[in-house]
């Protein structure tokens, strides 16, 4: 039922600005399925609505259905990316180690929080306190760690004062690691989800996770293997999901992200660089071909 309201408020919506119903590629949602029901909803009746338009055009019908059909469908959806990045990321809750240090980290924050003497004491030499997490935002909990690493000294002297375990060395080099691995997820995530994002910086957000991680698993000699073995996860995770974006072949394939960064002049370089990747020359041929037959059609 609320799918269905939502998708009569749209159309209403469309209808009152002027917006016509083939101008409409793509529809940013997050992840509710009344969500994907009101974009499903809302793709029937254009499909429908173009049918009898078809039917009702004895002359030019059959070019019109050609046209119709070679064109991208209006009122696909696309699941909002900062949401999706965020996602990703929680399959590293998958990993005990991960698991495990991060709940370290965090009884330890808890322990520090509650005592008043310790918080004060932290706040006077430290100038900042501990942060605590939202388990349903995963950059929350990079903040707590990186907190922590950031007072990591001063702490280290007001847990001494009070009689509190502290995290053991190697723990703290892990914790530092782990944070270096999700850094650069947290910087796109805060780039997809601003109001002034295009739809052209997508491409290069997600193919440049992709190398960071790719680096950390194959090309750096001193990361050690559980480090190696989160990235592993992620760089699955991140092609699983996103692979509607980044691989051609994969059923369906969704180019307007692609097509987006190649028109954009501060993008177009991303893709169409002089050492490309396979990746990117896949997602440029896609990209250029579809921009090519659109003009096209455009162009009678």
């Amino acid at each position: 039922m609320l799918g269905t309201k939502i998708a009569e408020k749209m159309l209403e919506t469309l209808d009152h600005w002027g917006v016509k119903k083939e101008q409409v590629l793509l529809i940013i949602t997050d992840n509710g399925s009344n969500m994907a029901k009101a974009v499903r909803l809302m793709k029937e009746e254009f499909e429908s609505d173009a049918d009898d338009e078809t039917d009702s055009d004895d002359d030019n019908g059959d070019q019109l259905e050609s046209d119709t059909a070679a064109l991208p469908s209006s009122f696909r959806a696309l699941p909002c990316l900062a949401h999706s990045l965020q996602l990703t990321v929680k399959e590293l809750r998958h990993d005990p180690g991960y698991v495990s240090l991060v709940e370290k980290a965090r009884a330890l924050v808890r322990k520090v929080r509650m005592s008043s003497v310790a918080t004060e004491k932290l706040c006077e030499l430290a100038g900042k306190g501990l942060i605590t997490d939202c388990t349903t935002r995963w950059n929350s909990t990079l903040q707590m760690m990186q907190r922590l690493l950031d007072v990591r000294a001063t702490l280290a002297e007001v847990l001494n004062i009070q009689k509190i375990d502290n995290l053991a060395c190697s723990e703290w080099d892990r914790l530092e690691t782990l944070c270096n691995i999700l850094i650069p997820f947290a910087i796109h995530t805060d780039t997809l989800q601003k109001d002034s994002c295009a739809l052209s910086q997508v491409i290069p957000a997600l193919l440049d996770l992709d190398v960071t991680l790719e680096d950390i698993i194959d090309g750096d000699p001193d990361v050690v293997g559980e480090a190696k073995g989160k990235a592993r996860i992620l760089r699955t995770a991140l092609q699983k999901r996103f692979a509607h974006l980044l691989d051609p072949e994969h059923s369906p394939f969704e180019v307007l992200p692609a097509a987006a960064c190649i028109l954009d002049y501060q993008t177009a370089p991303f893709l169409l660089s002089s050492n490309p990747t396979t990746t990117m020359e896949k997602l440029a041929s896609a990209a250029k071909a579809y921009i090519i037959r659109q003009v096209e059609l455009n162009t009678g």
